[in-house]
């Protein structure tokens, strides 16, 4: 249910749209809640690329893999999309770090593929079921084998579904630091403070205290993933101020407005209600 002081603020916003949108952000401190269709299944896009990092990560802590280990680049692994991989000539050897880096800070599908194939499908979707994530999981490489995922004109078809309460927990229990452990944990954070795709929840955030005009230390801090297909707007993240930490998933589908530009009606609309949760939330 949604906090009734914030439904007047969110159900028109949500009406208005074209599409379904979902939210769920949660105070890790006081652990107050607001949610608004976050039991929804949403194509997570490359949000889905937050459980594979999680299972590096585990193999990592388990010492099944390394993150110093290198992974040859091969044309076959080359998908379209966002990145940089695949513009480079096969035969690169890169660390499962640098994979990882790729994979998160510019969304790199080549990058995510081969994270992928090294930890297993099989393997993230154990792990989020030992989480108790029943809804989210991952169907295959991007853009290769995710045969009930494929893009349509209308943005549909549940590609690799998460809903917005369970990609909270998950970034809930990376921000607890008790899963994967205080080393691990701390790495994959700062990978996720190095995004650098446009993110609808800093849209919402005060932008002075997220870029100081004099070059300072930001007191706005946000450790988040990206993600969008035809149609989709997600973004889901750890938000530091400095009075508290939060956890918040935005998400979406079916928008009609399918321009891949900031002024998206989808991209808009999550930047509003990230500014609605972090107002309430302070």
């Amino acid at each position: 249910m949604l906090n009734s002081d914030l439904s007047s603020q969110i159900e028109p916003l949500a009406q208005k749209f074209s599409g379904v949108v979902g939210v769920y952000a949660e105070r890790l401190d006081t652990g107050e809640r607001l949610a608004y269709n976050a039991d929804e299944a949403f194509p997570s896009a490359s949000v889905v690329k937050l459980p594979v990092l999680f299972e590096l990560f585990k193999q990592v802590k388990n010492k099944t893999a390394s993150l110093d280990e290198r992974i040859e680049l091969r044309d076959a692994d080359k998908v379209i999309g966002s990145g940089i991989l695949k513009e480079l000539r096969a035969g690169l050897a890169l660390t499962l770090e640098d994979l990882a880096v790729l994979m998160m800070t510019i969304s790199d599908n080549t990058a995510a593929n081969m994270v992928t194939d090294r930890v297993g499908v099989a393997n993230v979707n154990h792990t989020m079921s030992e989480l108790g994530l029943t809804a989210t999981r991952v169907t295959g490489k991007i853009l290769i084998d995710q045969t009930r995922q494929t893009d349509t004109p209308d943005g549909k078809g549940e590609r690799a579904p998460a809903t917005p309460a369970e990609m909270a927990r998950l970034l809930i229990e990376i921000e607890r630091r008790e899963y994967l452990g205080a080393e691990c944990s701390e790495q994959l954070l700062e990978i996720l403070k190095r995004v650098q795709t446009d993110s609808t929840i800093a849209r919402g955030l005060p932008y002075e205290q997220m870029h100081p005009a004099d070059g300072g230390d930001p007191t706005i801090v946000l450790a988040h993933k990206t993600g969008s297909i035809r149609g989709v707007r997600n973004n889901v993240g750890l938000v530091y101020t400095p009075a508290f930490t939060y956890a918040i998933a935005l998400m979406s589908k079916d928008c009609k407005d399918l321009r891949r530009t900031p002024d998206n009606e989808a991209s808009v609309l999550l930047g509003e209600l990230s500014r609605i949760v972090y107002c309430h939330f302070s």
